[in-house]
């Protein structure tokens, strides 16, 4: 799935995105189904009680692979056709970009961008690093911390297929948090089987203050601070 922010998009006769391809010509966004919104606001409300993905799923569903809605003042165009989602990632970051919004809270709240949400130059160099840590001469190390912890992860979720009660999302953060912090720091945080981690629940934190704040139609935290934010902060 891919979300932007965009001024047109090619969709062809059964109404699958074909940026670039040629076999159509590019209708504007304003011709795209989706749902309606409110005045000022427009569907932001709707993410105050679902999670941004479910919502994004329910109207995929709906309204088809290609669909628009305004979030605030912005026009947010969803693609969920695999063939143009995969063609839009070959072409970046010259062709499409990222949402421009993500990196920039992302500074805003932690200073600093990964290699996910960066962009141009930053996002080669970042890239390159990645690449280099992911090649096969490397890999070769790092399977021992993963499966050491893959097998932690397995045993927590068949506790949870006899019944016993799991967040399963604390679960996928605390498996990430340990091999991350195994491969670049050489520490056995060990989340998984010690319970939460002071580094966990920060990290959580942040990504839960991230995503709310994306989908907000305006950055109340500039002059605002809720109780949230002033958590993230510290």
């Amino acid at each position: 799935m891919s979300v932007s922010s965009v001024d047109e998009v090619a969709v062809d006769g059964t109404g699958r995105t074909a940026p670039g391809n040629g076999r159509s010509a590019p209708r504007s966004i304003r011709d795209l189904p989706g749902p309606r919104g409110l005045p000022l606001v427009g569907v932001a409300h709707r993410m105050l009680t679902t999670p941004l993905h479910q919502v994004i799923e329910q109207w995929c569903e709906r309204y088809g692979p290609v669909f628009a809605f305004k979030l605030g003042s912005r026009t947010v165009v969803v693609v969920t056709d695999a063939d143009a989602v995969n063609q839009a990632l070959r072409e970046r970051p010259e062709g499409f970009r990222r949402p421009w919004l993500g990196e920039r809270i992302g500074r805003e709240l932690v200073g600093t961008v990964g290699v996910f949400a960066a962009e141009g130059d930053e996002w080669r160099r970042q890239r390159r690093l990645a690449v280099t840590a992911l090649n096969s001469n490397h890999l070769e190390r790092y399977y021992e911390v993963v499966r050491t912890c893959t097998e932690r992860l397995h045993g927590r979720l068949i506790g949870a297929a006899t019944g016993e009660s799991h967040e399963i999302g604390s679960d996928l953060t605390a498996f990430t948090v340990d091999v991350t912090s195994a491969l670049a720091f050489g520490h056995d945080l060990n989340t998984l089987q010690h319970g939460d981690g002071e580094l966990q629940r920060h990290i959580q934190r942040i990504f839960q203050t991230m995503a709310r704040r994306i989908t907000m139609p305006f950055p109340y935290w500039r002059w605002l601070r809720l109780p949230a934010d002033r958590a993230a902060r510290r």
